[in-house]
């Protein structure tokens, strides 16, 4: 646990500070270092949960295994390319883990204050737990967030083409053809921080009522249409409904971020209009709710990926606003971050937070 944790910490120390040199240089390849290095810690590292087994698996087997052609086009033939190459998996998990961070950093390039508070909200947030876990829905993501950097700027043929590119990753992505339309008509969704706050609370209240029986039939359904049937196997009823999680400490804590990037969400806005924050702060907030009131369906949480997974972005932004702006509350949320940070290390042995190097154990 000391050894992960030190791992962790000098990963952290290391990023940051690199992405805080790209800020004060305005130089974009010292990110380029920081993902370097991310990607090739997180290339070895090994066993960060049941999808990354499943893609190890399936990396091992021949080429026309079912494991491999069950995949959309798109990822398996990044699986095939390194396959070819006769390369180690190490360095198929470590492409893709520069991929996934890559594409979300190059979709604020062209903000440099936000560089090193978003590497912090993305390590210290523990984002990539899931990111070094379920590779094809967040490389999708990923992939999704540069087509909001082009929606921002009117450009609907590469909006499309990035959209195109994530359904070839992950077909859940089909979902998101609506969206363009709808930032094409209405920049800014949510302006009101009293609703806004009155409709989060209300979803946290939820989130202690079982309401997922009512939808189990189109669970099935929409879990067949997206891609997600073959998680249904084994796991169905935890996919469906987690009736065995417990909301303790960490809900709240998350509950607390959250309520932090909802209470600035106007002053970030306009001081970034310039950026695709206005629009990714729409869909953050649609995920919030949605992770609130679902909280107990880890297959609703995956569909949700395209909208709370944007929380780390939006959380950025805030803590490079309230750097400038409000030391006391950049304070605080920062505070917020690192007490994530720890509560998750503190579980590292209950949620794959437990850093393992692969030669340990193949």
């Amino acid at each position: 646990m000391v050894e992960s944790f030190v791992i962790y910490t000098i990963l952290i120390v290391v990023s940051v500070g690199l992405a805080e040199v790209a800020r004060r240089s305005r130089q974009f390849g010292f990110v380029i270092y920081a993902l370097v290095l991310y990607a090739m810690l997180f290339g070895v590292r090994y066993d960060v949960g049941v999808d990354y087994l499943q893609y190890l698996f399936a990396y091992q087997q021949p080429e026309d295994s079912f494991e491999i052609t069950r995949m959309e086009i798109g990822f398996r033939s990044i699986i095939l390319t390194f396959k070819a190459m006769g390369l180690h998996f190490t360095l198929f998990f470590a492409f893709v883990a520069f991929l996934q961070l890559f594409l979300v950093f190059r979709s604020v390039k062209e903000v440099p204050e936000v560089y090193p508070f978003l590497m912090a909200t993305f390590m210290l947030g523990c984002i990539w737990l899931s990111y070094a876990n379920g590779l094809r829905q967040i490389l999708s993501v990923t992939l999704f967030v540069m087509s909001l950097y082009y929606t921002d700027k009117k450009k609907i043929i590469l909006t499309y083409l990035f959209i195109l590119l994530a359904v070839l990753m992950h077909k859940s992505a089909m979902i998101l053809v609506v969206f363009y339309p709808l930032f094409a008509i209405k920049r800014v969704w949510f302006s009101n921080v009293k609703n806004q706050v009155v409709l989060f609370l209300i979803a946290l209240i939820l989130s202690n009522v079982s309401i997922l029986d009512t939808f189990t039939e189109a669970l099935d359904d929409v879990a067949a249409f997206l891609g997600y049937d073959y998680y249904m196997d084994d796991s169905y009823q935890e996919l469906r409904e987690d009736e065995g999680l417990r909301i303790g400490l960490g809900f709240f804590i998350n509950a607390a971020v959250n309520f932090f990037l909802i209470l600035f969400s106007n002053k970030v806005k306009e001081e970034y209009k310039n950026s695709y924050l206005p629009i990714a702060y729409n869909l953050y907030f649609i995920g919030v709710l949605l992770n609130a009131v679902f909280i107990r369906s880890q297959l609703i949480g995956r569909l949700n990926y395209y909208f709370y997974g944007l929380n780390f972005i939006v959380g950025g932004f805030t803590l490079a606003y309230l750097y400038k702006r409000n030391k006391f509350a950049f304070a605080a949320l920062l505070t917020l971050y690192i007490c994530v940070f720890v509560a998750t290390l503190y579980r590292m042995e209950e949620n794959t937070a437990l850093f393992k190097f692969f030669w340990d154990y193949v």
